[in-house]
């Protein structure tokens, strides 16, 4: 407002009129006071107008007034406050918190901690960090214009959180029993997501959770198949929806089944590996037959098949069968069964056979049953199936342990596998026993023993009753027929081969005697009432001896009627029957059991007088022997046939040359009981044998005694045939060839004498013999008879008389009684090596 009065000189002013009009302002007059009001967008400058003055007078001329505009004052700025949403910028428009004219700039103070600040005139843009929000942030800022700058104001923002998350479905494949790791960033739409859960786990495995990744793991016992669980994510702004993830679970491959081949044995089940060689993912859980045997049966329990061959068949027969897993079953593959007879292998590649006790453990390293250098070993099958326990030590190291009270034949079969894959197919043959070792068996080197010395007893028992037939025709025995019945009992132990003429006397065959002691015929003589016919080698008259005519009888009147014994026929030939009886008992040695035999041999012939000095004949034998091994049940029973020719020639009336030559066959029928089940395995042998004898005796007479020194060699060869024995096939052996032999020397010497009494004629008598046996034991072989690959043993038999020297010394009498009747009896003691016998004899002799 301007008051122009002091600028205006004049009366009686009627008017202020504005001449010029301002350029940056307006002017308006009321009086003489003009109002100058400059422009609102002008200012710090100067500005004029130009006036008059009105009076009655006149107007005046134009006056101007200068103004001079100052510049505006300072704009003022005010605080605000907003709100935006997570990680959304914000427009503020700060036009209406600043107070000030021209504003010419905003400028921001201090900038924002959690975003960025933008200005666009007075308007600001505000952008929140990403990574911030629920929070607050702030900045401040000033205005400016021609009148300075504000002092700041503070912008307050709030910025919200941020959208829940989105989740999405989800697919994934694993492999059986495989854990998938599944990653589900891709599946979730959000920001800063704070965590995913489980919403529902899954129903055939388990999920566990790290970060935005989850782990599923199908359960063991799953096999196959789809699985699902759901998922939500988690942020600030809350938790999303849940979302599934569908899992399929792909099962692994079947087992593939593998062509297999094994053996038994006739009438024997095999057990059968069925998943050995098979390949495919354990584990198998079970197998079944596909196409069942035609020869046979077979059935499925678990991993393994059992086998059983039809009675009596041998060959061999097929079947199929598959394998299964939790994922299916293989295709069906082929078992080849080979079924041979008791204790035979027919592995392709190889065999070996093992020995040992029930319930001990046997190894063998299977690669030294065929070359190759093999990395493992698997057990294909096993016969019976019950039969132990089979371990390997890979790679070829087997262990078998048989089972608590099984004995037999074990049978294994075993696949070797190299590293290039290559293959071989062996067996492995155990034998159990209790007595793996038949050459340590009792029973059994005793059954071999008592068969040797069968045939020994043959043999000796043979030369024995043709001797003493010799023996009574050196005394001058000239009977038509004659029989004598001996019987022997031998004491314990009795280890050897009775002696040639044991428990005879000198010129007197035991129990063949005639009616006249020492076998001398008698007949009246004209040089008295008792008198000697010479016979064969007999010592002429100096031996007296008594006839039915001159024996004692019970008449007082002391007479009997006389007559003379019946000579050889016209034509010098004469018949003879002889026997005995023996009982004897040997007792073990060494390792082997002892026995009893029990015996008996029967001869009879007949012999033809050659001329004066000589004499010879034939004879047919029959040998009967039981030896009872170890009082088990064990046993031998031998039969003998025999023929011999013999001959006796007198170089002089005072000595004489017997010879005895024979041979026969054999037969043994044996026995053994079997120590592992008590069953009993029978043999039968055959076998031939030849044997002889010589004889040189000389005798002196003097009176009514005679003393005979005489020497003789035995010779006897039996050979027994190998034989095996039926029964249990583990237990079972063959016996090789037995060929025993003989060759004794003897020195001796006999004596007798006559004594007459009132009622009979006593003939005592005595003989002595030194002998030596040149040959030694002899050796025979022993294997198992269904399982020769078992190996062989041989053993030693006969050790009761080899190389030994031999003492026998004896005592007899002869009662010669009325009627023609000679009682005999003999007493003799044999020893020799490792054994001594003891046998006594008794005969009847009755003159036909």
């Amino acid at each position: 407002s301007i008051d122009l009065s002091g600028s205006i000189t004049g009366v009686d002013i009627t008017a202020v009129t504005i001449g010029t009009a301002p350029t940056h302002g307006t002017v308006s007059v009321s009086g003489k006071v003009v109002t100058y009001t400059p422009s609102a967008t002008y200012y710090g400058g100067t500005d004029s107008f130009t006036y008059t003055a009105t009076n009655p007078g006149g107007t005046s001329s134009p006056a101007t007034v200068t103004i001079t505009v100052g510049v505006p004052a300072a704009p003022t700025v005010a605080a605000k406050s907003i709100s935006t949403a997570y990680n959304t910028a914000a427009t503020i428009d700060l036009t209406g918190s600043i107070t000030g004219v021209d504003i010419t700039g905003v400028t921001i103070g201090t900038a924002p901690t959690h975003g960025t600040v933008s200005v666009s005139g007075k308007t600001v843009t505000y952008t929140p960090s990403s990574s911030y929000y629920g929070g607050s942030d702030s900045f401040t800022y000033t205005a400016t214009n021609p009148g300075g700058t504000s002092a700041p104001a503070i912008v307050s923002i709030t910025v919200g959180l941020p959208a829940a998350p989105t989740v999405t479905a989800k697919n994934v494949t694993t492999v059986y029993n495989t854990p998938a790791s599944i990653d589900l960033s891709g599946a979730i739409t959000g920001v800063d997501i704070t965590s995913v859960a489980i919403a529902s786990a899954p129903s055939h495995g388990t999920v566990s959770v790290s970060g935005k990744t989850v782990t599923y793991t199908p359960s063991s016992t799953y096999y196959g198949g789809t699985d699902s669980f759901t998922y939500t994510a988690t942020n600030p702004g809350g938790t999303s929806t849940p979302a599934t993830v569908t899992m399929t679970v792909t099962p692994l491959s079947v087992p593939t089944a593998q062509a297999l081949s094994v053996t038994t044995t006739t009438g024997a089940s095999v057990q059968i590996q069925a998943t050995a060689g098979a390949t495919g993912p354990a584990p198998f859980t079970g197998v079944s037959v596909a196409q069942v045997p035609a020869h046979g049966q077979a059935t499925a329990s678990g991993e393994q098949l059992t086998y059983t061959p039809a009675t009596g068949f041998t060959g061999t027969d097929h079947f199929t069968y598959r394998i299964a897993n939790h994922f299916g079953q293989s295709a069906a593959a082929t078992v080849t069964v080979t079924v041979t007879a008791a204790g035979q292998a027919s592995a392709p590649d190889g065999t070996v056979t093992l020995t040992t006790k029930p319930n001990a453990p046997v190894t063998t390293n299977l690669g030294n049953i065929v070359p190759g250098s093999f990395v493992s070993s698997t057990v294909l099958g096993l016969s019976p199936g019950g039969a132990g326990q089979v371990s390997i030590s890979q790679p070829t190291s087997l262990t078998f342990t048989s089972v608590a009270g099984f004995h037999g034949l074990a049978q294994i079969t075993v696949l070797l596998t190299a590293a290039d894959g290559h293959t071989a197919t062996v067996d492995v043959l155990v034998l159990v026993s209790n007595q793996p070792d038949p050459s340590k068996n009792p029973d059994v080197l005793g059954l071999v023993n008592a068969q040797a010395m069968e045939a020994q007893r043959f043999a000796q028992s043979q030369l024995d009753n043709i001797r003493q037939r010799l023996e009574s025709l050196h005394d001058g025995n000239q009977q038509l027929f004659s029989s004598t019945l001996s019987m022997s009992l031998n004491g314990k132990p009795l280890q050897g081969p009775r002696m040639a003429g044991a428990g005879r006397l000198p010129g007197q065959q035991p129990g063949n005697d005639t009616d006249h002691p020492n076998g001398l015929a008698a007949t009246t003589q004209p040089d008295g009432p008792m008198t000697m016919r010479p016979g064969i080698g007999s010592a002429g008259d100096n031996m007296m001896m008594m006839s039915d005519a001159a024996m004692p009888t019970s008449d007082s009147t002391g007479t009997s009627g006389g007559h003379a014994p019946p000579s050889r026929g016209p034509n010098g030939l004469a018949a003879w029957i002889d026997g005995t009886a023996a009982f004897g008992s040997y007792d073990s040695y060494r390792q082997a059991a002892g026995f009893d035999a029990n015996s008996i041999a029967i001869n009879t012939g007949i012999d033809q007088r050659v001329g004066e000095r000589g004499l010879f004949g034939i004879s047919l034998g029959y040998n009967h022997d039981q030896s009872t091994v170890a009082n088990d049940g064990t046993r031998s029973i031998a039969r003998g046939y025999s023929a011999a020719i013999y001959g006796s020639f007198a170089p002089s009336a005072k000595t004489y040359i017997d010879a005895v030559l024979g041979g026969g066959g054999l037969s043994f029928d044996s026995r053994r009981r079997d120590s592992n089940d008590g069953s009993y395995l029978l043999g039968h042998r055959n076998g031939n044998q030849w044997f002889g004898s010589l004889t040189a005796g000389y005798e002196y007479h003097h009176q009514r005694w005679m003393i005979s020194p005489y020497g003789r060699l035995e010779w006897s060869y039996s050979a027994l045939n190998g034989f095996a024995e039926n029964g249990d096939v583990a237990d079972a052996l063959t016996y090789g060839r037995q060929n025993i032999r003989t060759s004794l020397a003897v020195l001796g010497v006999r004596t007798s004498g006559l004594i007459v009494t009132t009622h009979a004629v006593l003939v005592p008598r005595a003989r002595l013999e030194i002998g030596h046996e040149f040959q030694g034991t002899s050796d025979t072989t022993l294997s198992y008879a269904f399982v020769p690959s078992a190996g062989s043993w041989n053993v030693l038999s006969n050790p009761y008389s080899a190389n030994g020297n031999s003492v026998q010394a004896g005592l007899g009498l002869d009662i010669q009684l009325p009627r023609s009747l000679t009682l005999t009896t003999d007493y003799s003691f044999l020893m020799q090596p490792h054994s001594h016998s003891q046998m006594i004899r008794f005969g009847l002799n009755k003159k036909f």
